[in-house]
């Protein structure tokens, strides 16, 4: 794996990590919880997208070939992206 795939994984998976685990311990009811849950995905994946959108930005200077693989990490990580989205909104 490439340095940026590492810490653009790292990042996800630490907001993710964190975000639950506030949400979680938080005394609220599960009603109040799962809009938390559902507003703090809304802000996790804003931020993702922001972060993609930072990347395909400095798409500028890099080469043919790791412009194709940072393409692909980004449609990869748009695939996870609407998936999650997805099954948050189903989850409603």
């Amino acid at each position: 794996m490439s340095n940026t795939q590492n810490t653009v994984t790292g990042l996800l998976i630490g907001l993710l990590v964190g975000g639950a685990a506030g949400v979680l311990l938080a005394p609220k009811s599960g009603k109040e919880t799962r809009q938390d849950i559902s507003k703090r995905l809304t802000d996790l994946l804003n931020k993702a997208n922001d972060m993609k959108k930072e990347l395909q930005n400095s798409l500028v200077d890099a080469t043919e070939e790791e412009k194709e693989k940072i393409q692909g990490y980004l449609n990869q990580l748009d695939d996870y992206l609407n998936n999650v989205l997805s099954n948050a909104k189903a989850s409603k």
